[in-house]
This record gives structure tokens, C-alpha cells and sequence, in this order.
């Protein structure tokens, strides 16, 4: 595999896909086909960049919009390895990106020396990926054997979603920490653990301006009283 994962000529590696109008039907196409078919649609993706916290690329705002457009109810997202911002589009909720919940990487030091797991065994390819992702990069941390990602990577939770009879969406969010052994541990919005993860998720919708504010579930939310519910703030 070249050293920059690119596949090329002589070798395997990963196959960039430029998403154009073709991309965007073929997806429009299969999310029309299950809005015929269920009373609910969500929609998952696979996106972003996951070398730094917080972003949100213009590709992400745009398909999550599309899929919405094309009979989604929910867009949840994933791949960043930590938590990303929350919106609404026509009411109904984008979970850009819900971070690492059930995820393991044991052994990596060991893995890397042996196979160059990730493409990053050799030491320049080392010091190569240190200077792309910086503090970010995946390598051995301290205390968290089977999760070797940033500290910012063990704050995250599970998306609440209750749906009244009206169809109305309401959207929340139940906060956990990640603990040395790797497990997800929930945690009370109002507990100290518990806002230490919603200040994050709010740095994450104020870093790119996205307009919710996260509030304490509504009476009529629906949702349990130990979430947090995000509501926009938006005037369209």
C-alpha cells in the first residue's frame, strides 16, 4: 500500500470518490425508496475529518440536507472518533457525528510494529501522520489501552429520539464517558460528568455556527428528564 492509502497502479489502497450529481441521485433514489416503504427514515453516513474536532465539511451539510429533502426523518453521522454539532433542516434532526460509543483497538502498538496497521508501522510514516493529525493522531494513550484516540474521544452518548403521533421529532442526546476499560458509562446531563459532555457539544454547535441551543427536556418533548434536548434556534 503507497504511504499516503492512495490506491495507485501498482498496489492496493483507498479508491477517493468525488461525490458529484450521479452520487447524490443513486442516494436520493434508494431514500425516496424507503420512504415508501416506512413510517420512519434514518439515515446513516460515513463522513468527514476526523483530524480535527468540531469541523464540519461542506459535504456533510449539504447530503445531510439532501437526504432530509428526499424523505429522511433523522441523518445520524459517523467517523470523526469524536462528538460533531447538531441541526435541524424542515424540523427534522442532523446528528453530524455521535462519536466513538462501542469501539476497540487492542494492541496497536504491537500491531503497528508488526503490520503497519493503518499504513503508519515505519517511522517516517509515524512522523508523517504526527504532522497531519497532530495531538489528534491515533497512537497509545495512557490508561485507555483499547482506546487509542484523544481524550476528547471518550466523552459521548447516545441520540434520544422521541416521535409524538402528530409526527412531530423531538431530539435529545444522553451523555456518557468512556472509562479506562472502555466502557460507556451514562451519566445525568445536570451530574458534573454529565455537563462536561453537553459544554462539548455545545463548543461543537457554536464552532460551526450551527443554530441550536441545548436546553432540559421539554414537558411535551417526550424525552427522559436525564437527556438533554436540542432545539434550533433557527427562523427558517
Amino acid at each position: 500500500m503507497a504511504s499516503n492509502n492512495i490506491a495507485h497502479p501498482d498496489g492496493p489502497g483507498l479508491s477517493i470518490l468525488a461525490v458529484g450529481d450521479v452520487f447524490v441521485d443513486r442516494d436520493d433514489n434508494s431514500i425516496t425508496e424507503a420512504r415508501a416503504k416506512a413510517d420512519i427514515v434514518v439515515v446513516s453516513f460515513h463522513w468527514g475529518d476526523s483530524t480535527v474536532p468540531f469541523s464540519l465539511t461542506d459535504h456533510e451539510r449539504r447530503t445531510a440536507r439532501l437526504a432530509i429533502d428526499n424523505g429522511a426523518d433523522i441523518v445520524v453521522g459517523h467517523h470523526h472518533h469524536m462528538l460533531r454539532g447538531v441541526e435541524f433542516h424542515s424540523g427534522k434532526p442532523i446528528f453530524y457525528g455521535l462519536g466513538h460509543y462501542v469501539f476497540d483497538l487492542p494492541n496497536l502498538a504491537e500491531r503497528l510494529a508488526r503490520d503497519g496497521y493503518l499504513g503508519v508501522g515505519r517511522p517516517e510514516e509515524m512522523a508523517a501522520w504526527a504532522r497531519k493529525f497532530g495531538e489528534f493522531m491515533i497512537r497509545p494513550r495512557q490508561g485507555y489501552p483499547l482506546l487509542p484516540f484523544h481524550q476528547d474521544s471518550r466523552l459521548t452518548g447516545a441520540a434520544v429520539i422521541h416521535i409524538a403521533p402528530s409526527g412531530r421529532i423531538s431530539a435529545g442526546f444522553l451523555p456518557a464517558i468512556i472509562n479506562p476499560a472502555n466502557e460507556p458509562i451514562h451519566v445525568s446531563a445536570d451530574s458534573d460528568e454529565g455537563r462536561r459532555v453537553v459544554a462539548y457539544l455545545e463548543r461543537c454547535c457554536t464552532t460551526e455556527q450551527l443554530p441550536t441551543r441545548l436546553i432540559a427536556p421539554r414537558p411535551d418533548s417526550g424525552l427522559p428528564t436525564s437527556c438533554i434536548e436540542f432545539v434550533s434556534t433557527s427562523t427558517d
